[in-house]
């Protein structure tokens, strides 16, 4: 099977490393586009990880002012830490 350097980075890591690498995704995407995606929706299809633990990790993430959603979309990232 040949996987893409992004599904090597989501095999056998936990939830909180599988969000920030698809947050660094989405962000990596050109403003336009990243207008129209929903991130928890485009994170829970990717992933597999609960809506609950995905908020969860999400919210806090937005506490610590390393991101901004507006309306489920992604509109300011920072430096996200390595770890939760």
């Amino acid at each position: 099977m040949v996987m893409s350097a992004r599904d090597r980075e989501l095999v056998g890591v936990d939830s909180y490393l599988k969000v920030r690498t698809l947050l660094i995704e989405i962000w990596a995407y050109p403003q336009t586009y990243r207008e129209n995606i929903i991130v928890l929706n485009f994170i829970q299809r990717r992933t597999g990880i609960s809506r609950s633990r995905t908020m969860k990790i999400l919210s806090e993430l937005k506490k610590g002012g390393y991101i901004h959603i507006d309306n489920g979309r992604l509109t300011a990232l920072g430096k996200l830490p390595v770890a939760y």
